[in-house]
């Protein structure tokens, strides 16, 4: 068993708080390689007032119980914005950022002549290589090119992730090994993004490089040495950022209780994988031909990718802008979520692409009636959400726009009448659901159903055009 552990509450706040955190925050900035695995991230939140995407800051588990009166098969755990939470030990989006105790100055484990002080006194160290932050465009392009021709170096050394499908809660920990490979003197592993949210949507992220990428792409990550602030009072050591995702707490999640840890899932995977591939030696072998990597489960599609597989070729796809390849999803009648930090544009690139789409804000305070409709409580006739009867009336010929302003109960019959002509229409009705990631999960539960069906269940049950599509942020 390794020493490798998490911060506990305490730790983390109140009297017991490391000196480390009173310095710099709970806030943990999160690794591009962390996201790629289905780590959830921020959109507005950045670490030490940093505004690059380097900065964006994620979420991550301690070792903590809840608490009393709590359930007790969630762990505490710490937000994106540096305050503490909960989390069930199934999930598999949330972070691991380790921690490490050790017994004195002179045994912290490090690399060879990487410490130093910081302005603030804390003490960093470097220990152990991991991969973390994705390579350049340009570099993506000719790292692929070497690998597909098998020009490319591979080392003695791989990095072991999970390979279920990053929203599922339902299956344990299966592997996955991910072959390092050595160009111009830097180390890369070639992985396969498995992004949250992708068994709802069709997710992008726009990573550190600046780049776009979508579930299922493939992406170059650098393999870097990790960076750990040194506690020297409580002599413990924290990574400095969040450094894996995609791994659950425990998949059993039945009673947790904090003496509990070094049993669960997630302690496994820390003994048994990360700290080997911390600490592998730095070498590499050249290939004769490509090496494939370890066969892995393939992330299984969500009904929308199923029903509107992208027929675009990868290699055309690299040629289009980031508006074209968004634009394309859409036109191709694919459901989109546009993750990134908050400020670049996500909304204002497809309110220019579709200007008449309808805008959704979305609100931890927002009434449900603006979702799900309302009922008239004198007549008890059916209200439908003022978006629902938008999307009908774009649809809807003038003799029908003037029925349903004559009475809004006629909706519901052309509201099938205009989905059987949506069958066969080219023109996308747009529903943008702003900064769905940013509110609670009540509130996200009211819209799910409009990208998994495209149906309101309103009275009667009002049925939106089939060539309804929905762009969501976050």
């Amino acid at each position: 068993m390794s020493d490798f552990t998490f911060l506990t509450k305490e730790q983390c706040f109140g009297r017991e708080q490391l000196d480390i955190l009173e310095k710099r925050g709970t806030k943990a900035a999160i690794t591009d390689f962390s996201i790629l695995l289905g780590g959830v991230f921020s959109s507005d939140d950045y670490i030490d007032n940093d505004s690059s995407l380097e900065g964006i800051t994620g979420g991550y588990w301690t070792k903590s119980e809840t608490g009393y009166g709590m359930r007790k098969d969630f762990v505490y755990v710490i937000g994106d914005s540096g305050n503490g939470g909960t989390n069930n030990m199934k999930i598999r989006y949330c972070g691991g950022r380790p921690a490490l105790p050790f017994s004195e100055g002179s045994s912290i484990p490090m690399n060879e002549g990487s410490k130093k002080r910081a302005e603030d006194g804390v003490l960093e160290v470097e220990y152990g290589y991991y991969p973390q932050k994705a390579a350049p465009r340009d570099m993506q392009d000719r790292l692929e090119s070497a690998y597909k021709s098998g020009t490319i170096s591979r080392t003695k050394n791989s990095y072991t992730t999970d390979s279920i499908d990053a929203d599922s809660p339902y299956y344990i920990f299966q592997p996955q090994t991910h072959q390092e490979y050595e160009y111009n003197g830097k180390n890369y592993v070639r992985i396969k993004a498995n992004l949250h949210g992708a068994s709802l949507f069709d997710v992008t992220v726009k990573l550190s490089n600046g780049e776009w990428y979508r579930n299922g792409d493939y992406i170059w990550v650098e393999v870097a040495p990790v960076k750990w602030l040194v506690d020297e009072k409580a002599k413990m050591m924290i990574a400095e950022k969040i450094i894996f995702a995609g791994v659950q707490f425990d998949s059993r999640a039945l009673s947790y209780s904090t003496e509990d840890f070094d049993k669960t899932d997630i302690k496994t995977f820390m003994d048994k994988y990360l700290s080997k591939d911390l600490e592998q030696s730095r070498g590499t072998i050249t290939l004769e031909k490509q090496t494939e990597e370890t066969p892995e489960i393939q992330p299984r599609k969500s009904r929308l990718q199923k029903l509107n597989p992208d027929k675009t070729e990868e290699q055309d796809r690299a040629k289009m802008t980031d508006t074209e390849i968004i634009q394309n999803w859409i036109e191709a009648g694919e459901s989109v979520l546009l993750r990134g930090p908050s400020g670049i544009g996500k909304t204002e690139r497809i309110k220019t692409l579709y200007p008449d789409l309808i805008y959704l804000k979305l609100t931890n305070n927002m009434f449900p009636e603006k979702v799900v409709g309302s009922v008239n409580l004198q007549t008890g006739q059916s209200i439908p959400p003022d978006f629902a009867k938008t999307a009908i009336m774009q649809g809807a010929t003038e003799e029908e726009r003037k029925l349903i302003e004559e009475n809004i109960q006629n909706i519901y019959d052309i509201a099938d009448e205009v989905y059987e002509r949506s069958k066969t229409s080219d023109k996308k009705i747009v529903i943008m659901l702003d900064e769905l990631l940013n509110v609670k999960p009540a509130v996200q539960a009211l819209v799910y159903t409009l990208v998994l069906n495209r149906m309101v269940e309103i009275g009667k049950g009002l049925k939106l055009p089939e060539n309804v599509v929905v762009v969501a942020t976050g």
